[in-house]
């Protein structure tokens, strides 16, 4: 059995007569046009990695999980799709046979059980909802994982992808299904997020926040894969490269964090869970030989040569079409304020209906113009200035941008990842509600 991890999230388990796929995604220019693929992966590699791919899972929504567009082209109508109960899995489901892929299996986290001749396979509920920081428990969180069994190498591969090991109550809930796996494989950065990146910040203070979180992700995760007890451990996913000019401060601060070089964070998870630790890149695998033994096939990169071809290939992209499609947008002020006004009204109803508390006040600009504000109760106000307040959220973006988002048209959550949304706190203070709240704010 040979395992490989091709990008991101992206692992391919080939079994004597069966293959499976987890989170396939080879689009270019996902979240406005911002993310990309790296390491690069030729298309002769993929088209023979996906080849007879008979199973697809999928863990969460996500576009760099969830990619229709690279489902479209490489696998066939005839693949089986897995996917997990959780928050969001109706949107897949649709997405998918709306393509025209009708095989599809929905598993109840824990429960479920989807066997094929080779493999027994479940998924695993969100073990992510305390949070790195704010341990308000959040349970909408969509990360899911899977259970991959090999019934002929009598092993158990667990793949979290997205869904970190931070909720200990949730481990321990899980811990039969999570206990002792041959294999479990994991996040292990941050870099999937805009923060500290599109704050205001200086860069001093963005590798020392970095690096902060980073050791909070490590511990929090060292204390529940002591109690999981892996033999063997891979860290992987939130790998890509961000491109054009506001994704530049990320590229900035990459190398300066700790995790960038995710070899030596393999050995360090290995060291402090008395596992054995591997990190992946396209062209290696891992192999389960017949005696059970598990057989890397790894070449170390460089890691300043890594960073180097990171830094020629965004250089390299210089169209970019999801901004030429708005190339002569007018949007006016006056339309987005409109826009916000009724947007509003789903907001102040949504902390109604969702029991949302939000702490901060909202104050939307664009390219510094100030548009108006909705109060931490749902009102909308444009007093001509942003509202001065011990709590406040400041958000600028340009105005199409915002416009497509208040019509429902782009998600907030995907707006965010692609870092084009400058952030602003006062004080610095992570607010869950007002976050969740937020995703409400739209026509």
């Amino acid at each position: 059995m040979l395992i490989q991890n091709l990008t991101n999230a992206c692992i391919v388990i080939k079994g004597e007569k069966e293959k499976i796929i987890i989170d396939p995604w080879f689009e270019d220019g996902i979240y406005l046009g911002t993310w990309h693929n790296f390491p690069r992966v030729s298309e002769k590699k993929l088209i023979n990695s996906l080849k007879d791919v008979g199973f697809c899972l999928i863990t969460h929504l996500h576009k760099d999980h969830f990619n229709i567009e690279t489902i479209k082209k490489y696998l066939k109508k005839s693949t089986q799709f897995i996917l997990p109960k959780v928050f969001g899995y109706q949107v897949m489901l649709n997405t998918l046979k709306n393509n025209g892929f009708n095989h599809i299996e929905i598993l109840d986290c824990g429960v479920t059980l989807f066997e094929t001749n080779e493999f027994s396979i479940r998924s695993i509920e969100p073990l992510n909802t305390s949070g790195l920081i704010d341990i308000t428990k959040n349970e909408l969180s969509i990360d899911a994982g899977f259970s991959v069994y090999s019934k002929k190498h009598n092993k158990k591969l667990i793949f979290l992808a997205d869904n970190n090991l931070y909720d200990v109550d949730k481990v321990k809930k899980n811990i039969d299904l999570l206990d002792s796996p041959d294999l479990i494989a994991f996040s292990y950065s941050g870099f999937a997020s805009d923060y500290p990146f599109n704050y205001k910040f200086s860069d001093e203070e963005m590798v020392e926040i970095c690096n902060s979180l980073e050791e909070i992700r490590f511990n929090k995760q060292i204390k529940c894969l002591h109690l999981i007890k892996p033999k063997n451990i891979l860290v992987y996913s939130s790998e890509f490269i961000p491109v054009h000019e506001h994704s530049k401060k990320w590229m900035e601060i990459f190398p300066r964090i700790w995790t960038s070089n995710k070899f030596s964070v393999a050995e360090r998870y290995a060291v402090a869970s008395l596992a054995t630790g591997y990190a992946m890149y396209p062209d290696d695998s891992l192999e389960i030989n017949n005696n059970g033994d598990f057989v890397p096939n790894i070449n170390e990169i460089d890691n300043i040569e890594l960073y180097r071809e990171m830094i020629e290939y965004a250089d390299s992209i210089k169209l970019d079409n999801y901004y030429n499609q708005f190339s002569n947008d007018n949007t006016s002020a006056d339309e987005i304020i409109d826009l916000l006004k009724k947007a509003s009204l789903n907001y102040k109803n949504a902390l109604i209906r969702n029991n949302l508390s939000p702490s901060q006040v909202l104050n939307f600009m664009s390219d510094d113009i100030y548009l108006g504000s909705i109060s931490i109760d749902g009102e909308f106000f444009n007093h001509g200035s942003a509202e001065i307040d011990s709590k406040s959220l400041y958000i600028d973006c340009e105005l199409f941008i915002l416009k497509k988002i208040l019509l429902n048209q782009e998600h907030w959550n995907d707006a965010s990842l692609s870092m084009r949304i400058s952030w602003d706190r006062i004080p610095n203070v992570y607010c869950s509600d007002t976050f969740n709240a937020l995703n409400y704010l739209r026509n």
